[in-house]
């Protein structure tokens, strides 16, 4: 077991607390009412990130003992939040400048957002347990402060063993990809009572391959530092969702190691980087088929039709497509090259494609008028590749298109537009013959 292999380098005393509040928190997190279908966070995980840890030590990350004792208890309660008992007065306290506390029918939605906020509310419940056990006051406030790095929480703000012991449980939080806490008898047997979002993050993280030193994770090392790279490797039902897969679990891994610094923040103070990669050479399709297959499809569709959304700033959109949601799957992608991805994996019925994105390198801006007609470019790749498909350009460029260019689609609209009158015309196109 990890947890043994990374505790042995404790003092006696320092494991057998580290070992104590491990078993605690898994009774917590594994008999929480809370979160019932979301992806598990009680053994299965905890077990998960010790394994990831030993593997970052192997390949070169020192900490000192004390480093390695505060790590260690933190990545045992970074998500109690989700299982601590509150008081109307505690969730008065956490609402506090959040719109007030939380109906019953949000309740988990918004747990699962501040639960990094509210570990010390663990501690307050459990503070006799954990001190009788040895836990210093002084040492829960560092413990807490990590525990709440492994989200959101800006790094750089952070000092001293809080910063670089918050970096490694952030990044060792998001490695947890592979299938161990989404087991896929549990998902077989459960996944018609799931919400769409459950599914999704059970079937990605149970068609991961688990990290292996050898096969998926390799150690390079430098004259003036080391190297771990991960590779991540997908099993899904078809090839074609490969790449779909792939870019779901490499993006939020790699934002944790860029855009929140934590790469930068371990390569300072260990002298490691650690690097996230796509492995399409290990990838293969799983052959399943049969109930696997229409779980995919499931997941991928929601079992309606499909309306993909591809807009630089498609996160902003969503209101506009709200209408549709009701009888439509809408999925809102930033990325051309995302978007190719997923028309790879299953069957879209619409594309609605603003006209002015980046083009990702997929087209030089001469093709592209310096970008201000990406999306008719995407349009004539979409109408080449995926004949099917029904195309909306939707733009908010004030520039005058010719009626050649709109003919290449079927249907062209500007912004803003009525959220109704998007819907009137979208079903008109996507209902017809």
């Amino acid at each position: 077991m990890s947890l043994d292999l990374v505790t042995r380098r404790l003092s006696e005393e320092k494991s057998s607390i580290v070992k104590t509040v491990f078993n605690k928190a898994c009774h917590l997190l594994d008999h929480t009412p809370r979160f019932r279908l979301f992806t598990l966070h009680g053994h299965s995980h905890l077990s998960e990130l010790f394994r990831i840890l030993e593997i970052i030590l192997k390949g070169g990350v020192v900490l000192t003992e004390r480093q390695l004792y505060l790590l260690s208890l933190a990545i045992c309660t970074h998500d109690l939040g989700m299982a601590v008992g509150l008081t109307k007065m505690d969730l008065e306290e956490i609402s506090e400048g959040r719109g007030g506390v939380p109906d019953p029918s949000n309740f988990e939605n918004f747990i699962r957002d501040v639960h990094h906020e509210i570990i010390s509310y663990y501690f307050r419940n459990d503070l006799n347990f954990l001190t009788s056990l040895g836990v210093t006051i002084a040492d829960l406030g560092i413990i807490a402060e990590i525990g709440e790095c492994h989200r959101k929480v800006q790094l750089q703000q952070k000092s001293g063993d809080v910063r670089a012991l918050g970096a490694l449980l952030r990044v060792i939080d998001e490695l947890d990809v592979g299938p161990n806490r989404a087991p896929a008898s549990l998902l077989e047997s459960n996944h018609h009572d799931m919400d769409p979002v459950s599914k999704w993050h059970w079937f990605k993280h149970s068609i991961t391959e688990e990290w292996a030193e050898g096969h998926n994770v390799e150690f390079r090392n430098g004259s003036h530092s080391t190297q771990i790279i991960f590779s991540v490797a997908v099993r899904p039902t078809r090839a074609e969702s490969i790449g779909y897969w792939i870019t779901q679990v490499v993006r939020p891994i790699r934002k944790a190691l860029s855009a929140d610094e934590s790469q930068a923040i371990i390569m300072e103070v260990f002298r490691v980087k650690i690097s996230v990669e796509r492995s399409d050479s290990l990838s293969r399709a799983n052959g399943l088929g049969g109930q696997w297959a229409k779980m995919e499809e499931d997941v991928l569709t929601h079992g309606r039709k499909v309306i993909l959304v591809v807009d630089d700033d498609a996160q902003r959109l969503q209101d506009v497509f709200f209408p549709l949601l009701e009888d439509y799957h809408v999925k809102c992608i930033p990325s051309v090259k995302t978007a190719f991805q997923f028309l790879d994996s299953v069957h879209v019925d619409l594309a609605v494609v603003d006209l002015q994105m980046p083009t990702e390198d997929f087209w030089t801006e001469d093709q592209v008028d310096n970008s201000r007609m990406t999306g008719f470019r995407f349009a004539e790749d979409l109408r080449k590749n995926y004949p099917a498909v029904k195309i909306c350009i939707l733009t908010g460029s004030k520039h005058p298109i010719s009626a050649e260019a709109q003919a290449g689609v079927d249907l062209f609209l500007r912004k803003p537009i009525d959220p109704f009158s998007l819907k009137e015309r979208l079903v008109a196109l996507i209902e017809k013959d």
